[in-house]
């Protein structure tokens, strides 16, 4: 994204923001593996996807 106007353009950023950093991805799955967390997140995404009809009873993808 650093070097691609048109995302920096739809993500409302300025020309010289430089985007994050890839480490924060990183501790972030750290942050979650050590509080073992990544089911909770999992299971909080999917009632997300579920409620808004991204995902079909039983875990099926709705790609129409």
């Amino acid at each position: 994204m650093r070097s691609r106007i048109d995302w920096k353009y739809v993500l409302r950023l300025e020309l010289s923001d430089d985007g994050f950093d890839g480490s924060v991805l990183s501790e972030f799955r750290g942050r979650l593996l050590a509080h073992d967390a990544t089911a909770r997140l999992f299971d909080l995404l999917l009632t997300w996807c579920r409620e808004r009809g991204f995902v079909k009873a039983g875990g099926l993808l709705d790609v129409n």
